[in-house]
C-alpha cells in the first residue's frame, strides 16, 4: 500500500496484513532514498506510475487535498474505492487483496 506518510503509523495498528510504505520511522526511509522517491511522486515532481509500478503498489492512500489524489482518478489501471473528507484510498483494478 501507498500511503500518505502521516497514515502510517495508523495503518500499522489497524490493518497489519498491509505492507506501508511510509511510517514515522522516517530516517530508515531517508537512508535508502524511499523517501526522497515518496516525495517526488506525492508532489507530481516525477510520472506518478513509475513508482507504482518499481514497488507493485496495489493501493493508495492518500489525504483528499493531496496533489496525486487529483491524478488517479485519470490512470486507468485505478480506482476510487474509497473518499470521505480527509481521505481517498484507490485500487488498482488488477489487484487481489487479502480478505
Amino acid at each position: 500500500m501507498l500511503n500518505d506518510y502521516a497514515f502510517g503509523g495508523y495503518l500499522i495498528w489497524s490493518a497489519p496484513e498491509y505492507k506501508v510504505f511510509v511510517d514515522g520511522r522516517g530516517d530508515v526511509y531517508e537512508w535508502t532514498g524511499v523517501l526522497r522517491e515518496y516525495g517526488s511522486w506525492a508532489t507530481l515532481q516525477e510520472d506518478p506510475t513509475a513508482l507504482l509500478d518499481k514497488y507493485h503498489i496495489e493501493l493508495c492512500l492518500m489525504p483528499r487535498t493531496a496533489p496525486i489524489a487529483r491524478v488517479l482518478p485519470y490512470l486507468h489501471e485505478w480506482a476510487l474505492i474509497y473518499s470521505d473528507d480527509k481521505a481517498v484510498l484507490f485500487q488498482k483494478r488488477s489487484a487481489q487483496l487479502p480478505r
